[in-house]
């Protein structure tokens, strides 16, 4: 928090804001009843209400620097899961292979 030049009232209020929907996160999560769809639906609603109330305590450049640090950090995060890592190995293959056919595809001879 200290890159953003706010005192440690704000900084306070900030990661209080941060994590006002934890335990309905937690709830969503453990509940069995809802379908994957309607999980996500929960979860963007409150990600959207959690970030309507940071961006009410930080002005703009604030909140630039906030998304730009949260977003390392959860790359950083994202990366060391062996899924992840996984899920990126797939996902680099399957476009390898569609610019191999796309390659294939444009050297194909064109029939008249």
């Amino acid at each position: 928090m200290n890159d953003l030049n706010i005192d440690n009232a704000l900084a306070v209020k900030v990661c209080a804001a941060m994590r006002t929907n934890e335990s309905a996160i937690q709830t969503i999560i453990k509940n069995t009843r809802l379908s994957l769809q309607e999980k996500r639906e929960q979860f963007l609603t409150l990600n959207s209400e959690r970030e309507q109330k940071v961006r009410a305590l930080l002005n703009p450049e604030q909140i630039e620097k906030l998304s730009r640090s949260m977003m390392k950090y959860i790359g950083k995060k994202h990366l060391i899961r062996q899924d992840s890592i996984w899920a990126l190995k797939q996902q680099e293959r399957s476009f390898q292979q569609q610019g191999s056919k796309r390659t294939q595809d444009s050297e194909a001879p064109v029939s008249q």
